[in-house]
């Protein structure tokens, strides 16, 4: 089981992953729900971008089923995660991630690509559910930008850890990013 220093946990959230991981045996690894628990009220325009969504990947934050499901594309956050130890262990644990606030490899994020890749299947228990603290420094544009180009290392990460590209694909894939994310950066900066 995995967490980070700024989550609480629901009373039953050990007794709900052993039960799924024991009714499961086929199940890789699994998450949970993961809800807000704000320091302070979150501006308003902070949850206007949030929306309804049931993933708030900037924030660790999902809650996408209300029952459990068994899915071979399923993921995880690193604040609410189990694996079966074994197999953390052949798929090589964990890649490298933050050094300080940087982020230079891709952390659970690749975990969850070596589950997939190797088509296992991974769990939602929703009674398996922990609060993200989320302080007010992490309310501010500021933070998000950072926690955005963060994401950016880790997607360039995943990507390319395997082997690096030639120089003209990189340059084609800045190229692409550029182009699908050009209207969201503009609207951002107005």
């Amino acid at each position: 089981l995995f967490t980070d220093d700024d989550a609480t946990f629901d009373r039953g959230w050990l007794r709900a992953y052993a039960e799924a991981f024991d009714a499961h045996p086929e199940m890789a690894a699994a998450g949970g729900p993961v809800r807000a628990f704000w320091d302070a009220p979150p501006p308003p325009w902070l949850v206007t971008f949030m929306g309804d969504e049931k993933t708030f990947g900037m924030f660790s934050l999902m809650e996408p089923f209300n029952e459990f499901r068994l899915m071979s594309d399923g993921m995880f956050f690193g604040v609410n995660m189990a694996i079966r130890r074994n197999l953390l262990i052949k798929l090589g644990g964990f890649n490298p991630e933050a050094f300080g606030d940087t982020w230079l490899g891709d952390g659970e994020t690749g975990l969850v690509y070596k589950l997939r890749d190797k088509r296992l299947l991974i769990g939602y228990v929703p009674g398996a559910f922990v609060y993200h603290h989320i302080s007010s420094k992490r309310m501010t544009v500021s933070y998000l930008a950072h926690r955005m180009a963060n994401q950016g290392m880790c997607d360039l990460y995943s990507q390319f850890q395997r082997r690096l590209p030639k120089p003209v694909l990189i340059v084609k894939q800045a190229a692409r990013l550029i182009l699908t994310e050009a209207g969201s950066w503009l609207r951002a900066y107005w």
